[in-house]
């Protein structure tokens, strides 16, 4: 069985402790002294004022098509100066139009038969049977509510009245 040993008899740990504490005594006076002479120069040294009001500055920047041209794009013909003419807007249906007119415009563009239905494609809207849409048409929007889907053709209804749209030839 071993016995211990007292480390603070004798041995490395012993002879350097002393030689530590020299050392951090020395280096704090010598970080204290270096402090308080930073201190007296900054107290010394003459302060600058403060800053007046901000004086700030606005850019303006003035964009006249009469007068420059753009700096990163020289041949743009953006900034030129060019008479507004307008012109009237013309649909192609009337602000009244007649329901043969609407008739007219609306197209059957597919008819399918899947398993939770029969539906059918009018003028890119997707109808089932009994369904009622608003549907675009030259710009005014329209109820059309489909009756039935059949193989060939569908039965629409707009503002009252009924009739039956057919498949194109070749679809």
């Amino acid at each position: 069985m071993q016995t211990p040993i007292d480390v603070s008899q004798s041995g490395p740990v012993r002879r350097s402790l002393p030689g530590c504490l020299a050392l951090l005594a020395a280096a704090g006076m010598v970080l204290a002294s270096g402090l308080a002479g930073h201190a007296q120069n900054a107290a010394d040294a003459p302060t600058q004022p403060a800053p007046a009001e901000s004086d700030t500055y606005v850019s303006l920047f003035v964009s006249d098509p009469a007068f420059g041209k753009d700096p990163f794009f020289p041949a743009s013909p953006r900034r030129t100066l060019e008479a507004v003419q307008t012109t009237a807007v013309v649909t192609n249906v009337p602000v009244e139009a007649s329901l043969d007119e609407l008739f007219a415009l609306l197209k059957i563009k597919g008819i399918s038969f899947p398993s939770s239905g029969p539906l059918v494609l009018i003028n890119h809207y997707t109808f089932a049977e009994g369904e009622e849409l608003t549907v675009k048409i030259g710009g005014r929007a329209f109820p059309v509510r489909c009756v039935t889907i059949k193989d060939r053709s569908a039965v629409l209804n707009i503002r009252g009245r009924t009739k039956e749209f057919s498949l194109r030839e070749g679809l």
